[in-house]
């Protein structure tokens, strides 16, 4: 009895060794599509593989599954994490989610699918709306805390201004024209509200703003941007 277990498991420490090996990025999708299972947490199991070089990319609403699937990033092999796997998001809405793709915007995927306040902001916390996935050229609306402002010689009379939520960072490239109608607000408010157009260039995401708005933050009160340095 104890000959034939240690028989069997030490094929199955074999076998999984060989896969994590040749195929780490599989690997690591199939262990989180068993879960729960085991002793190691989806976090662990994705922490260690991306020791090993594993590409691991959050989720999303338009390339995401509601489980974890692969996909080729940057000419890898990558695992793209599944929708089910956004905190009380749940199986059953992540499927819906899953089945309904793509979305035009956050709206479209509120109605479609029928989405209350709590579970748009957990996706938006889990990075399912990142604006690094949007379809270059269209119309977005972002939302962040002011970290820079900048005028650099060279420029024109263009302004850079970078925003912070809590995804990262984003550049918003502000003309002459848009920042002298909206100067004072994107001035003087730490937060900002900007619509503009998605530029995509080489990897490089840039908004091209068309209008600015404050955003009202508890806590943007204690912060200061670095502006014009």
């Amino acid at each position: 009895f104890p000959e034939s277990h240690s028989v069997s498991f030490a094929y199955l420490v074999y076998a999984s060794s060989y896969l994590k090996h040749y195929y780490p990025a599989a690997f690591l999708a199939a262990l989180l599509n068993a879960q729960p299972m085991g002793f190691w947490a989806p976090r662990t199991l994705v922490m260690d593989a991306r020791r090993h070089g594993v590409k691991v990319l959050g989720p999303d609403v338009n390339a995401s599954s509601d489980k974890a699937t692969l996909e080729t990033f940057e000419g890898e092999v990558a695992v793209r994490v599944g929708i089910g796997y956004v905190r009380t998001i749940g199986e059953d809405l992540a499927e819906k989610i899953a089945a309904g793709r793509p979305y035009v915007d956050m709206e479209d995927l509120s109605r479609r699918c029928d989405l209350k306040v709590p579970q748009m902001e957990v996706l938006a916390t889990a990075g399912a709306f990142d604006l690094e996935t949007a379809t270059p050229n269209r119309t977005v609306k972002v939302g962040g805390v002011v970290t820079h402002r900048q005028k650099p010689a060279t420029a024109g009379g263009t302004i850079f201004v970078s925003l912070e939520d809590e995804t990262g960072l984003i550049n918003v490239i502000c003309q002459k024209q848009v920042w002298a109608r909206y100067k004072k607000v994107a001035t003087t408010s730490k937060a900002l509200l900007v619509t503009g157009r998605l530029e995509r260039y080489d990897g490089v995401v840039n908004l091209l703003a068309a209008k600015i708005e404050p955003l009202s933050l508890t806590m943007a009160s204690e912060l200061k941007a670095r502006d014009f340095r």
